[in-house]
Formats: structure tokens, C-alpha cells, sequence
């Protein structure tokens, strides 16, 4: 991919920066002292651009703009038609904005899209096939490099141009805006300050909440932090297909497609996540169920006697959760339709069905994944550990304990 050019004189008084397409270049006049019309010059020469300054200045002084020092201003543009149209339903302003935070119950006046969705439509009305354009070098430019240099003044963060379809299309799923000067961004990554309680939400973005969680239903498409207390979410799933970091958990069932991490306690859980669960070593899992595919690496395992504690290594945790739901729904369907109504598509039941199958097919592992089970500090009596087609069931409390599947065998390290 091309870069874009700096080139400086010896005393870096100038800076002069060329566009990685040639069709534009900068000038910074830093304020190290007098600079002369020769040095401005030389550095032109070096650089070796040939034209356009007529165009800048002239545009420079159509939009009322003076060199100042220490800010880069126009000093020199290819010849190509400036015009483009673009056609888009988005509106011109900053929501939810490049803060990322929004008011929950305001989540449903936002737009929002899946990834590689057209945002905008771009045409360029007078562009002439058979005429020759220029770049500031005064080589003959290419159509399609000057509409990707047209475009490019409109992308903002999270979105690119699509030549086949000429659109802007998004990058990364999440929620639309355009700022004040009409690029386009997507939202990746929402922040919501409160409490969410009796609540049924779905994200589609990163999401960091900055408050508790109780008695609520929430799906998030990317990461998700929560920067207080989830509490008797057991009814529905607190749900993110990336990683899921939390301060503490009761009551609760919780499931990451990729790993989970404990900073405090979670308490009579159900954890579940693809590859690992893990805490720092004053972390605390006790009671109910962990589940995850790879390891769990944890400060303290288990609870007191009447906190049932079972921690399981499986084959694809969080698939086999999707494959369930997708299972329950159709069922369901099959119950509230109608004989000549139609069954919902089975193909995604299938995909997630095959790769399931064959996942259980290729075990056991022979790769050099390690699959363990780890307790830091201490690990409690009546402890259930489950790696695969294993067990092992603590008997008494034990510090500093691993389970390794891999080794067959239990480490004991410390007593």
C-alpha cells in the first residue's frame, strides 16, 4: 500500500507532504525563524512537483483560507473535476457520536448494520472519459484514482470505498453517523453509564457498561466490559461473540465466544466460553458451572459445602450453545405453525451441526493446545473437574493446584 511523502529542508523550518495518490500536496511553514521564497522553492524542486499551484491557490482563496504557521495548508492539486454526489439516508449528525455513549432507552433511534453494508451511494456527474487529468508531477492520473482521492474526503473511521459497487460501505458492524464536516464513521464501540435492569438489549458493537446488570437479557455482537455487578440474569444469557471482562458476577449466566475474565468473584454461575475463563490471583469462582474449551486459570476454585462447583473442559462450548438455540427455535416454530405454512430454513442449524460433528470426529486432541484447569491460591473440597473424557474430584482443600489433560495427570504444586 502507498504512503504518502514528507519532505523537509535541513533546518525543518518547511515540511511538505505529498498524498500517496499524487494528486495533492501540503506545505507546514513551522516558526523556527525567517524563511525565504528560495528555500520554499527548493523544496518544491526536490520534491519534484510540477504543477497544480494555480488550482490550490485559487481554492485556498475560495474557501478563505490563509497560510498560518505550524498548520499545513493546500499548496498544490492535480487538474480533475472536484464534484461528487453522494446519495445516503444517514443523517448529518453526530449519533451516537465519536464519544461512542448513548442512553439505552434511545438505542432504537440509531441505525444499525452488519459489516460490508453500502452506507452511501457516489457518483462523479462531470467526469470526462476522453479527457486527460493530471497529477501534481504532471503525469496523466487515472478515473479510478481520483475517485478513490474523491472518497477518501468522506471516510471516516470504520468504513471504506467499495469500486464495484461504488459505495461507502461499513468495515465492522456497528451503528452509522456522519460529523459536521460529512464523513462517515461506524461506532465499534458504545459506553453506556447506568444501571440496565429488567431489561432485553442487543448491541451491535463493542460495549462497555459502566453500572450494574440484574434480571436482564443482553447480546452484544463484538466485546463486552461491565465495569460493575451482574446479578439473577439466569432467566435469559449476558452474551458477546468477543471477549467478556466483568468486575463480578452472581446468579447469572454468562457466555463468550471467545474468553471470559473474572477480576472479583462469580458466584453461583454458569460460565461458558469458547477458549479460556481467567482471573488474577485474588479472583474467586465459586458455585455453578464453568465451561470453556481451552483452560480456566483462576485464583480460587470452589465455595463452601452447599455450593455445588463443577468446572468442565469441553468440545466447542459456545458452538454447541448456538446449535441449541437455533434447535429450540425451529422446534418451536414447528409447534406455533400452521400444516401449510412454510418451516424456517434449516441451513444454519446444519453448518453449525456439521462443524460440530466434526469436532467430536477429531478428538481426541493431538495438537499442542494445552488443556488445563488451574487454581492459583486454593481450590476447595467437593470440587468437580472435568478435561474431556476425564475426572477428577477434589477431596480436600489444596493450594496452588492444576489439572492438566494433556500430562494425564494432576500437579500439586505447594501442598
Amino acid at each position: 500500500m502507498n504512503k504518502n511523502r514528507t519532505f523537509t529542508d535541513p533546518d525543518d523550518k518547511l515540511v511538505l507532504e505529498i498524498s500517496a495518490d499524487k494528486l495533492t500536496a501540503f506545505l507546514t511553514i513551522n516558526d523556527n525563524g525567517i524563511i525565504s521564497e528560495k528555500e520554499i522553492l527548493d523544496l518544491i524542486t526536490a520534491a519534484g512537483i510540477k504543477k497544480g499551484f494555480d488550482l490550490a491557490a485559487g481554492k485556498r482563496q475560495q474557501n478563505n483560507q490563509e497560510a498560518v504557521f505550524a498548520k499545513p495548508f493546500l499548496l498544490a492539486q492535480g487538474d480533475f473535476p472536484e464534484q461528487i454526489e453522494i446519495t445516503s439516508k444517514i443523517d448529518n449528525h453526530a449519533v451516537p457520536g465519536d464519544s461512542g455513549e448513548i442512553e439505552i432507552n434511545k438505542l432504537a433511534e440509531l441505525i444499525t448494520i452488519p459489516s460490508d453494508t453500502v452506507l452511501a451511494g457516489v457518483s462523479f456527474p462531470k467526469f470526462e472519459s476522453d479527457v486527460e487529468y493530471h497529477d501534481i508531477f504532471g503525469d496523466i492520473t487515472g478515473f479510478d484514482t481520483i475517485k478513490k482521492h474523491l472518497v477518501s474526503l468522506y471516510l471516516g473511521e470504520g468504513v471504506d470505498f467499495d469500486p464495484a459497487s461504488n459505495g461507502i460501505i461499513s468495515r465492522n458492524s456497528g451503528y452509522p453517523w456522519r460529523d459536521e464536516t460529512g464523513r462517515f464513521h461506524i461506532c465499534s464501540n458504545l459506553i453506556y453509564r447506568g444501571d440496565i435492569d429488567n431489561s432485553k438489549i442487543f448491541i451491535w458493537s463493542d460495549l462497555t457498561v459502566i453500572g450494574d446488570i440484574e434480571n436482564s437479557s443482553l447480546e452484544v455482537s463484538g466485546n463486552l466490559k461491565i465495569q460493575g455487578e451482574i446479578r439473577n440474569c439466569l432467566k435469559n444469557w449476558i452474551t458477546a461473540t468477543g471477549n467478556i471482562e466483568l468486575l463480578k458476577a452472581e446468579n447469572s449466566r454468562i457466555a463468550s465466544g471467545k474468553s471470559i475474565k473474572v477480576h472479583s468473584t462469580a458466584r453461583n454461575c454458569h460460565l461458558l466460553a469458547a477458549l479460556d475463563i481467567s482471573g488474577s490471583r485474588e479472583a474467586v469462582i465459586s458455585g455453578g458451572l464453568t465451561q470453556c474449551g481451552r483452560s480456566v486459570n483462576i485464583g480460587c476454585l470452589g465455595g463452601n459445602q452447599n455450593e455445588y462447583t463443577e468446572v468442565e473442559i469441553t468440545i466447542k462450548p459456545f458452538l454447541k450453545r448456538k446449535w441449541h438455540i437455533q434447535a429450540e427455535s425451529i422446534s418451536e416454530s414447528k409447534k406455533t405453525q400452521k400444516r401449510k405454512e412454510v418451516i424456517p430454513d434449516h441451513k444454519e442449524t446444519e453448518i453449525l451441526e456439521n462443524e460440530l460433528l466434526n469436532s467430536y470426529e477429531k478428538f481426541p486432541v493431538t495438537s499442542s493446545t494445552q488443556y488445563f484447569i488451574k487454581a492459583d491460591q486454593k481450590i476447595m473440597k467437593g470440587t468437580n473437574l472435568y478435561i474431556f473424557n476425564q475426572k477428577h474430584v477434589i477431596i480436600q482443600d489444596q493450594s496452588s493446584f492444576k489439572f492438566n489433560w494433556q500430562s494425564n495427570e494432576s500437579e500439586r504444586n505447594g501442598g
